[in-house]
């Protein structure tokens, strides 16, 4: 097979280019050296990556700045739209990017130091640095439009609507984000970005109630991406497929469900995307749980990450697992069990301090009370979960609202409305510190420093059966 060069044709050692300094010639000479390694067009992408970091890193040695934007604008391999610097986000460099982005900022025009803000702004997303990338990012977006880059500010706002939707929690925020960000797309008629807003904007529009929109957004996504399909759509393709998938099963229509969400599997297996077949996966399992499919159940989740020993390990699919753990116990009478799992999931929130994983936690140590027949402990914990939805500023689909009402009119029997309203006005009035002592029975300073508890699976104690 034919070894290919990473040098890009517009990057040429004249006279004129090469630095007079030595230590700059070195380095110059470096750089050039290191874009004429050769790599096999199907071997691993990282060694390119990393290459191609090097020599930028040896470039901006030689104050070689305009070489420096060659390599970032390098078009990328199988992607004709994306170049290196689109691709290198992708990538865990981030002490390299941000070393890079921060030399580059100032030495070239206004677009490349829109592109460079642009790249801190979503490393630093990712090291969850949020309020360092929400302006970072608004710094790139105002110089965009300044030099009349809309397609570069769409993206911008993309990723402003993104960190809002799945990193800051605040729907309603991304949804106007998403929103301006497809009106920019559909002006430039640039058929990727409409795909990518559409299904995230779809998504949002579940989370606020808007189901009619929901069900638009994510079947015009789907349609494009049916017609336009290419090599490179495939991950959003496959996202696609989750969140129809989740939307026809929050609506009740588990089998149409659930033929996406298998079809969706598929796709993410074959781009070994492993978040997406996590994220697949639990929300199979949750749909077969409302279906009482037990046993399949348990063997989906079966197929989840085994490593999650502690909480030191644990992250936000560790808690979707006891969450969906935590249910399954519950709907074959094992309180305790389900009890243990809830509380898991409670201390991972606690470990990550963010997502509304805390109110799913706290929803199921109430549905736990309630099939314990502790009605006064529930209603507090309902109380309390109430105002955590309302901060939230999202609402309950259809079927989580069915779920809710029925654990409710269980909780009715089991107590007057007088005691009930007392409860639940206390529950309300909660501290942080008292709603952890409620939940899981311990100080914030003991969960702190709680020993891990282990986050196995399925254990031999417990077994389900349909």
């Amino acid at each position: 097979m034919r070894e290919t060069s990473l040098l890009p044709p517009m990057i040429t050692s004249s006279p004129t280019s090469v630095p007079r300094s030595p230590r700059k010639q070195n380095a110059y000479m470096t750089a050039m050296s290191l874009l004429e390694c050769e790599f096999e067009p199907d071997g691993p992408e990282a060694d390119q990556v990393r290459c191609l970091l090097e020599v930028c890193y040896h470039f901006c040695k030689a104050e070689a700045w305009a070489e420096v934007k060659q390599v970032l604008l390098r078009p990328w391999e199988g992607a004709s739209d994306s170049s290196f610097a689109d691709h290198l986000h992708w990538w865990s460099l981030d002490r390299e990017k941000i070393e890079l982005y921060r030399t580059l900022l100032g030495k070239l025009d206004t677009w490349m130091d829109a592109l460079c803000w642009q790249g801190l702004g979503r490393t630093h997303m990712v090291l969850r640095e949020y309020e360092v990338s929400h302006e970072y990012l608004q710094k790139s977006l105002e110089l965009f439009r300044a030099v009349g880059d809309n397609l570069k500010a769409a993206w911008v706002l993309f990723w402003l609507g993104h960190k809002a939707a799945y990193v800051t929690d605040a729907p309603a925020e991304a949804y106007l984000y998403y929103t301006e960000a497809l009106h920019e797309f559909r002006q430039l008629n640039n058929t990727r970005g409409i795909v990518s807003v559409l299904h995230n904007l779809g998504s949002m529009a579940l989370y606020l109630g808007e189901y009619e929109n929901a069900r638009h957004y994510l079947e015009e996504s789907f349609a494009l991406q049916h017609h336009v399909f290419k090599e490179y759509d495939i991950r959003e393709y496959a996202w696609t497929h989750l969140g129809l998938g989740r939307f026809l099963c929050n609506q009740g229509e588990f089998r149409e469900a659930q033929k996406y969400l298998r079809r969706g599997f598929q796709l993410f297996r074959r781009l070994h995307v492993e978040n997406g077949q996590h994220w697949i996966l639990l929300d199979l399992a949750g749909l077969l749980i409302y279906r009482k499919k037990y046993v399949s159940a348990q063997i989906v989740l079966a197929h989840l990450p085994h490593n999650l020993y502690d909480l030191e390990a644990a992250d936000e699919t560790a808690a979707w697992v006891s969450y969906n753990l935590g249910r399954l116990a519950l709907a074959t009478q094992n309180a305790e069990q389900a009890k243990h799992y809830f509380q898991i999931m409670f201390k991972i929130h606690h470990k990550l301090k963010h997502g509304d994983i805390h109110v799913f936690a706290i929803e199921g140590l109430a549905y736990v009370a309630i099939a314990q027949h502790q009605p006064l402990h529930a209603a507090r914990l309902l109380g309390a979960n109430e105002v955590l939805w309302e901060q939230l500023q999202t609402v309950m689909t259809p079927r989580h609202r069915a779920e809710y009402e029925g654990h409710l009119a269980t909780l009715r029997t089991l107590m007057d409305e007088t005691s009930l309203a007392a409860a639940w006005v206390r529950g309300r009035t909660m501290s942080k510190e008292e709603l952890i002592v409620v939940a899981i029975g311990e100080s914030q300073t003991e969960t702190n420093q709680a020993e891990a508890m282990p986050l196995w699976l399925l254990p031999e104690s417990c077994r389900f059966t349909d």
